[in-house]
């Protein structure tokens, strides 16, 4: 007796010990995850968005977002300079944007290098992968030289106000950069030409700046952006550069707005220097600002995109195959029934009384398998068995009535295998989703 419960006994500590070992093992695992991902939180703030390096002969300077700055499900542009130091040669620049399941995002340019010269590739596409990274690589005779993995700062729409802000006075916007507000300051230098660029900011501000020194095609991609639902934000001397865009008003004791299709122009009623001291005034300039977005970017901050209801049901209704040929459930039924009979009673009956009894082991897979194919035949003309493309046009209504529209594609193969399709290089493509149940799908947004 007493043997027995001294073995207990020792099986009770050496458990004790064992656990509190893997106890302990836990709560250093938890520490040692929280101490990387305040590392991490501690990196990313240090990220300027730019890759610069040397590799095969080929030198990369890599530039995405704005200071790496990307919001979740908005288009960011990356734009890479490839200098090539020694002799020609062709190669594939590809960007992959990784999704849920390797259900990714694949973009990619060739391009030709000449000896020692450089050349130069851009894509503009949307931001909606699982995490806040994006794969980069270089392709060249289908082989991967070179592959790296870019860490972006990644804003949800729901939590971070972006502005970009021209001004030559930094120093008067620094009281915006709080918590929830993030500042980039643009200039002519790096200010896109393109709307979908833009499309990161809830707001830009001009103060303080001569925006006489935009190109044409800054100057229409900046109120391209406003009519897709940006807000330009004015000090009261600005707004004469934009006097020819503003439409119906509302004024308020901050400042006046203009809409403009699905956006809006807002012009300051007081220079923001006379602001400066007056914290509380300041504040709720900035809250009414912010109330007052443009209408795009209003539905965004409140999860318009990013995997939302709007757009699975986008997705639902492009997954559905226009088809004119519905199985019919009569048929389905006499063939179901006549092969229960076969194989209950009449099998029974007819092998009862020919004494053949161990048949059955035999004829019921048999009969099964016959079935099988009978089904097959019966489905074949409404069975998909090639590539179908369906399209999706809705138009949205803005506050001054102007109607907009936007265009989905899909593009569904009932197989896996490669298939090639080609747009015009006046549109931008960008793929929402190219996964969908049994079959694959892609799903692209298209604008013009």
């Amino acid at each position: 007796m007493k043997r027995k419960l001294f073995i207990i006994c020792t099986i009770n500590f050496i458990l004790m010990i064992f656990l509190a070992g893997c106890m302990k093992a836990d709560s250093t695992r938890m520490n040692t995850t929280e101490k990387e991902e305040a590392e991490e939180r501690e990196e990313a703030k240090d990220l300027k968005g730019t890759d610069s390096f040397t590799s095969h002969g080929l030198k990369f300077v890599v530039n995405y977002g704005f200071d790496g700055f990307v919001k979740f499900g908005q288009y960011f542009r990356i734009q890479g300079t490839i200098t090539n130091q020694g002799e020609e040669r062709d190669g594939i620049f590809q960007v992959v944007i990784p999704g849920e399941e390797k259900d990714n995002g694949v973009y990619q340019q060739k391009i030709h290098l000449k000896s020692h010269d450089s050349g130069n590739v851009e894509f503009v596409i949307p931001m909606d992968g699982v995490n806040d990274q994006f794969q980069y690589s270089f392709i060249e005779e289908d082989k991967t030289i070179v592959e790296k993995m870019a860490t972006v700062k990644l804003l949800q729409d729901s939590q971070d106000i972006f502005f970009g802000v021209l001004t030559n006075n930094q120093e008067k916007f620094r009281y915006l950069e709080d918590g929830d507000k993030k500042l980039y300051y643009l200039s002519k230098d790096n200010f896109p030409d393109d709307s979908l660029v833009l499309e990161s900011f809830d707001g830009i501000i001009i103060d303080d700046y001569n925006a006489d020194e935009f190109s044409e095609s800054q100057y229409t991609a900046l109120l391209q952006w406003v009519k897709e639902g940006g807000s330009l934000i004015l000090d009261k001397n600005s707004s004469g550069y934009f006097g020819d865009s503003l439409g119906k008003s509302s004024q308020n004791r901050y400042f006046t707005k203009y809409n403009l299709e699905f956006g809006n122009i807002i012009v300051l009623n007081e220079e923001l220097d006379s602001l400066e001291q007056q914290e509380y005034t300041r504040a709720e300039l900035w809250k009414e600002i912010v109330r007052n977005l443009g209408e795009s970017k209003s539905l965004n901050r409140e999860n318009k995109y990013g995997g939302s209801y709007y757009n699975y049901r986008i997705k639902d209704i492009l997954s559905i195959p226009e088809s004119r040929e519905i199985p019919k459930a009569g048929g389905y039924g006499i063939v179901l029934g006549i092969y229960v009979f076969l194989i209950g009673p009449l099998l029974y009956l007819v092998l009862k009384k020919k004494d053949k009894r161990h048949l059955p082991w035999i004829l019921v897979p048999v009969i099964g398998v016959v079935f099988t194919f009978v089904i097959y035949a019966l489905g074949n003309t409404t069975r998909i068995t090639k590539p179908f493309g369906r399209y999706l046009t809705y138009a949205t209504v803005g506050e001054d009535g102007f109607t907009s529209e936007h265009t989905y594609f899909s593009f569904t193969s009932p197989y896996n295998r490669e298939y090639k399709v080609t747009f015009d290089d006046g549109y931008n493509v960008g793929i929402v989703s190219n996964q969908y149940g049994y079959m694959t799908m892609i799903i692209l947004i298209i604008q013009n």
